[in-house]
């Protein structure tokens, strides 16, 4: 697995150390959280030069979601993009073309030839309804466990921890209605006919949060990567 270390709560947290694992320290990083500015999105590519996509990803709370993007621009072949999340994260950025964790899907689907189909799953009724009228029909929206998703391409998946009932873990953001049973049953249905090309995880507490809190993330992620690392 590759740990994407932005503000310092995986120090605080247990489910990857007895793992191989690669930690990438990105605290030093200006103008990372939330928005992603141009030297930082070239330090973020750089500190990912030599890693591989097809890996379980964690990128930390969902300020850095925009993470995703940079997984993304080093597939070179036609792909699904699935993701679990409470937002569309399809929101044009406040500030122009700078990249931030709710418009990063819009940068996806703009900038990245190889991304093919794009499908939504657990997002909120008010997120669904914001999403920008011109881009509703390149996107495949899922709020029904029961459904059947029959991606064209190989997969890559990104989880939003934030899709999890509250009652399951508390994030940075509010949070939608699945269950980690109804995450998993999804992935692992999809992985029955289609490649798993690879995965990431945000949705961490903040570092400040109470020890609770970053204890039942960290109890997600393990069930998550242990459970994942079989499907990839």
């Amino acid at each position: 697995m590759v740990i994407m270390n932005f503000s310092g709560v995986y120090e605080k947290e247990a489910f990857y150390l007895e793992e191989k694992h690669n930690m990438l320290d990105l605290k030093s990083i200006p103008g990372t959280n939330s928005y992603c500015d141009e030297d930082a999105a070239k330090a973020i590519a750089k500190a990912i030069e030599t890693q591989s996509f097809s890996d379980i990803h964690f990128i930390d709370n969902g300020n850095y979601h925009y993470a995703t993007k940079f997984w993304l621009d080093k597939i070179h072949g036609g792909f699904s993009l699935i993701v679990f999340d409470n937002h569309s994260d399809m929101q044009p950025s406040a500030f122009g073309s700078l990249l931030s964790c709710g418009s990063w899907i819009l940068d996806v689907i703009e900038n990245n030839r190889f991304a093919k189909e794009i499908f939504l799953i657990g997002i909120s009724k008010e997120a669904k309804e914001q999403i920008p009228a011109e881009y509703a029909g390149r996107v495949k929206v899922i709020n029904n466990t029961n459904t059947v998703i029959a991606p064209s391409y190989p997969v890559y998946v990104s989880i939003d921890k934030d899709v999890l009932k509250e009652s399951i873990l508390k994030t940075n953001w509010d949070h939608g209605n699945m269950t980690v049973e109804e995450i998993l049953g999804f992935i692992t249905y999809i992985s029955v006919s289609r490649n798993i090309l690879g995965i990431d995880i945000c949705g961490e507490p903040e570092i400040t949060a109470k020890d609770g809190d970053i204890f039942a993330s960290d109890s997600v992620n393990k069930k998550l990567y242990d459970s994942l690392t079989k499907l990839i």
